[in-house]
């Protein structure tokens, strides 16, 4: 199978998210879409880590192993059912696109994460297991070190709304709807996750009120 539209969509994906989904597509080439679902896996594992600053009660090989094993597993499952229910919840709007495209669209939107794990491994490589911990002494006492480590979170937050937004596009053109209705799509694929979580939540503390 060509993989010409495939390799030239890594590039092209930043600036022509839709046109380049739809060159994916009509390829009907699926090649890459695991591997894109496994790296985002890695990639928010760390994240979540980081924010949670589970270095602070476990030790950096654990965090990074548990990363790298379960990371790819989660992002995997996120994929098919992220997929599944932007799908269920498009169709309530008009949505037109098979559990193939959205799939393939959805994978395809974790292309920054490709970034953004290439920016752990330099954090890593400068900061270690203060990445993990609450405090960053090394760092703050580091102007140097200091000033990297808000250059880097500015590039992340810049590929974190960027992503958002080859996301949208992504499932606009899937759906073969406006980016409006995307938006609309993946809101209502939230709610759908969260509204029982609240309802559970609230349930609760009336029980044990």
């Amino acid at each position: 199978m060509d993989n010409s539209v495939l390799n030239k969509a890594f590039l092209t994906i930043w600036t022509s998210p839709r046109q380049t989904i739809r060159s994916i597509l009509d390829s009907g080439n699926t090649k890459y879409i695991y591997m894109l679902a496994m790296v985002a896996g890695i990639t928010n594992s760390l994240d979540r880590a980081s924010g949670s600053s589970a270095g602070d009660d476990t030790s950096l090989w654990l965090i990074l192993l548990l990363a790298f094993i379960l990371g790819p597993i989660g992002g995997i499952i996120t994929l098919h059912i992220g997929a599944f229910l932007i799908r269920w919840t498009g169709n309530w709007i008009g949505g037109a696109g098979d559990k193939s495209d959205i799939k393939v669209a959805y994978a395809w939107t974790n292309v920054p994460a490709i970034i953004g794990l290439i920016l752990w491994i330099l954090q890593l490589l400068l900061f270690g297991d203060e990445m993990f911990t609450t405090e960053m002494d090394r760092v703050d006492s580091n102007t140097s070190l200091y000033v990297l480590f808000f250059v880097i979170a500015a590039i992340e937050m810049v590929l974190m709304v960027w992503g958002i937004i080859i996301l949208i596009k992504g499932i606009a053109e899937a759906q073969r709807f406006s980016s409006w209705k995307a938006i609309g799509n993946l809101l209502l694929s939230a709610l759908v996750v969260l509204v029982p979580i609240i309802l559970f939540v609230l349930l609760i503390i009336m029980i044990t009120s």
